[in-house]
Parts: structure tokens; C-alpha cells; sequence
């Protein structure tokens, strides 16, 4: 994302060597991508993986992160971050969901955050949840599709079409498929 003063941010996922629990990072580029510096470690747990940080930059500057929170191969949810000085620190916002893998955060022209991601267990498939107050909470999970095949599915993107139509892009097993996992 670019920041209102022109800087250009990068969001990764990053392994310490203290820690064999992955964590979101921040780095920043002041040369519009010529060079990248480390500004931020975005918090992480000693007890499981925090990955796959999905950003949106909102009008009054507050950057919004989503993370993908992963103990093992069956538990997974989704958490919201916020920096209000551009990036450089982090505070928790809320927990997206109950169950969820990879997410990605799309804000939406109303200022509505969409948020969507794979759903890896049984009815398995892509779902989403709508905040109306800057992720502070989230409204009632919207079941794209639940007619998946395995848990092999999601790293969704979304994009707004129109004012309020969203399309979600994703990988998926459908059942059909015989050679899924």
C-alpha cells in the first residue's frame, strides 16, 4: 500500500531465528521502491504461526491489517491489527472469525471492510464477514460456497466491482474432482 505521504509499504510473512513461529513484518520503501527497510514487526505468538497479512489503508490514514492465525493443519482464524502512525507499531482490533484461513481485506467505497477466506473444515468452501465499524465488529459469516471437496482451497483476493458488488477470486477442490486431496 502507499501511505498518504508517499511511502510505500510491503507486508510479508517472516520466520525469526528465535522463533519457529512465522510473523507479519513491515517494510517501506522512501525511494518508490528502489530500496526497502524493516520499520515493523507486527505482533506474534510464541505458540503458533501468524501469516499472510492482507493491509488496507483507510481515508483517515489508519492502516488495517488482517492475519491469518495457524496452530496447526485443522485450527485456524483470522485477526484484525491497526497502526495509526504509519506502520510502525500495531494494537489488536478484533478476531474475524471463528474459523478461517488465508483472508483478504478489501475496503469497500461505503467504507464497509469485506473480509474473505477459505474455510477448511467440513462444508468445506469460502466464506466472508462485513464490518460497518472499522473491524471493531463483524457482521454474520456469508457462506460463498461450502460444496468443497477437501480443505485444499482459498487464498482468496476480492475486488469491488461496482459500489457494493464484490467479486472474490480463489483455488478450489470441488467435490467433483476425483484426484483432490
Amino acid at each position: 500500500i502507499v501511505r498518504p505521504d508517499g511511502v510505500e509499504l510491503l507486508f510479508l510473512t517472516a520466520q525469526p531465528r528465535n522463533n519457529p513461529h512465522d510473523r507479519p513484518v513491515v517494510f517501506a520503501s522512501f525511494d518508490q521502491g528502489a530500496n526497502w527497510t524493516l520499520i515493523s514487526l507486527m505482533p506474534n505468538s510464541n505458540e503458533y504461526r501468524m501469516i499472510c497479512p492482507s493491509p488496507v489503508l483507510l481515508k483517515d490514514g489508519t492502516i488495517l491489517v488482517a492475519v491469518r492465525c495457524k496452530p496447526d493443519m485443522i485450527a485456524a482464524w483470522d485477526e484484525l491489527y491497526a497502526s495509526d502512525d504509519g506502520g510502525l507499531t500495531w494494537c489488536f482490533v478484533s478476531r474475524i472469525n471463528e474459523h478461517g484461513d488465508t483472508v483478504h481485506l478489501r475496503l469497500m467505497a461505503d467504507g464497509r471492510l469485506f473480509a474473505v477466506y477459505g474455510y477448511r473444515r467440513p462444508g468445506f468452501g469460502v466464506r466472508a464477514r462485513i464490518s460497518e465499524d472499522q473491524g471493531a465488529t463483524w457482521g454474520a459469516e456469508l457462506i460463498l460456497r461450502d460444496d468443497g471437496g477437501s480443505r485444499d482451497l482459498g487464498y482468496p483476493r476480492a475486488v469491488e466491482v461496482r459500489p457494493g458488488e464484490l467479486l472474490a477470486a480463489y483455488y478450489y477442490h470441488d467435490l467433483s474432482d476425483p484426484v483432490g486431496v
